[in-house]
């Protein structure tokens, strides 16, 4: 209890103490929206192991505090699994997704919240030519938070912690609850213009 008390009380410190920064000084007589790309990494749920993906991610930012932001990954960890005896199929997985996140504070640390929504196509690819291909499409909800930390005028590195629900799981050898679980996401934002 102590050690919580004590990382509570480090982290109020760094967030009261903190000055605007150059970012808000710019904010002030640029415009309102920025527009930035995002290379990623993420590690979710699936099955019984954690997956890793490599993300791009495309947004817009509203005064500082707003963010939407799209995205594609894949992922890094295919695996094979027999699913129909004797043949092995490897899994393959490809995502788009859309996330909105508020930030509370417009300083160095920048605390958020956010909400995600993902569109999955989850592949069993055949080891043959001759074998069958399956395929399904998964929608899975999130809910998140975290921090960016602003390096810069132009690069911000961001870290979420968050949880994700899946639906609509038909493929062969999975169902829903193998799809839910905690994420972790951590992506450096490159500000490309300010609108």
């Amino acid at each position: 209890m102590k050690i919580l008390t004590l990382v509570f009380l480090l982290i109020s410190f760094l967030l009261k103490g903190q000055d605007p920064g150059p970012d808000s000084l710019a904010m002030e007589k640029g415009g309102k929206f920025s527009l930035y790309v995002a290379p990623g990494y993420s590690n979710s749920q699936l099955v019984d192991i954690r997956a890793s993906y490599i993300e791009i991610h495309v947004g817009l930012v509203y005064l500082e505090r707003i963010d939407f932001d799209i995205y594609y990954s894949a992922v890094l960890d295919n695996f094979k699994k027999q699913i129909i005896f004797p043949s092995s199929h490897e899994y393959d997985q490809r995502n788009i997704g859309i996330r909105a996140q508020y930030s509370f504070l417009k300083k160095w640390i920048r605390p958020h919240i956010g909400i995600g929504y993902q569109f999955t196509e989850a592949i069993w690819l055949p080891e043959s030519d001759s074998e069958q291909e399956f395929n399904d499409y998964i929608d899975r909800g999130s809910l998140y938070c975290g921090f960016g930390w602003l390096i810069n005028n132009t690069f911000t590195l961001k870290a979420d912690i968050g949880y994700g629900i899946a639906s609509g799981v038909d493929l062969i050898g999975f169902d829903s609850g193998d799809y839910d679980g905690f994420e972790f996401n951590v992506m450096l934002k490159i500000k490309l213009l300010r609108i």
